[in-house]
């Protein structure tokens, strides 16, 4: 349901601007990303990087109507790795360094309302949303994969401020839940495992800055994002118990949407 709905307010994002209002915008996008789970053992799994991508994106935006927006954001790299292996027979954990190559998909559909008070737009909405997260180990010897997704409902605002004819200013938040979490794991057995997560409060804050001339802008958005994931469910299996901790991740970035307004 949550995947039809984001879909269907992505699509009428983009279609709005072709009936005269609005705008779509791509551009590139690079953040650096902090992983890192939350166990109290002494095994540890932690990553840190660079990661590069693009977003893209369109909304509907005008004083006192309804808001509409929606977005697709891709990035792919590798990160470095820091944790640990576990050694069976003594009970022991040994430190291990390796990389990880890591696939991040998140795609947001928006619906809100606009408020107008002379130069400041505000407009609160409510969003869906779907975020995936394929995490690939480099070292196949000792590594697996693992692939997070999960749906999210979303509350948040967007404020804009046009303080000059060609710059504009703003504060966007976004509030969200994660809904149906879950976790395969490949590589580790023969067959892949699939585990439940527990749903967990996530955040993001965004700053733009924006020059425009119509019908152009060009739009500088600083952002960042708190994404705390959920222990997952106990699983027996013919080798024993296996879950995956709880963890969080930090991002930190930077991108530039090239629009065309409408």
């Amino acid at each position: 349901m949550l995947p039809k709905l984001s879909a269907l307010l992505l699509t009428a994002a983009f279609l709005l601007p072709h009936f005269g209002f609005g705008g779509i915008y791509l551009g590139p996008d690079v953040f650096y990303r902090s992983f890192k789970e939350l166990t109290s053992s002494e095994g540890k799994s932690e990553e840190e990087g660079w990661l590069p991508g693009f977003q893209a994106g369109g909304d509907f935006e005008e004083s006192f109507l309804p808001y509409i927006g929606g977005d697709l954001r891709f990035a792919e790299g590798t990160t470095r790795f820091e944790g640990t292996l576990q050694n069976h027979v003594l009970r022991k954990f040994h430190p291990f360094s390796s990389h990880t190559e890591n696939t991040i998909f998140n795609a947001e559909g928006r619906l809100g309302y606009t408020l107008s008070w002379r130069a400041i737009r505000l407009a609160p909405f409510l969003a869906v949303g779907f975020q995936g997260w394929l995490r690939k180990a480099v070292d196949r010897t000792t590594g697996y994969d693992e692939w997070y997704r999960w749906n999210y409902l979303a509350i948040g605002f967007r404020c804009n401020w046009s303080y000059s004819t060609s710059w504009t200013g703003g504060f966007f938040a976004n509030l969200m839940r994660m809904k149906t979490a879950d976790v395969q794991i490949r590589g580790l057995y023969s067959w892949p495992i699939i585990l439940n997560l527990k749903d967990e409060w996530q955040t993001e804050i965004q700053l733009p800055l924006s020059w425009h001339k119509n019908p152009y802008r060009l739009c500088w958005v600083g952002y960042f994002r708190y994404l705390p994931i959920g222990k997952s469910e106990m699983q027996r299996t013919s080798r024993g118990e296996i879950f995956v901790p709880a963890s969080v991740t930090y991002a930190i970035g930077n991108r530039l949407e090239c629009m065309y307004q409408f």
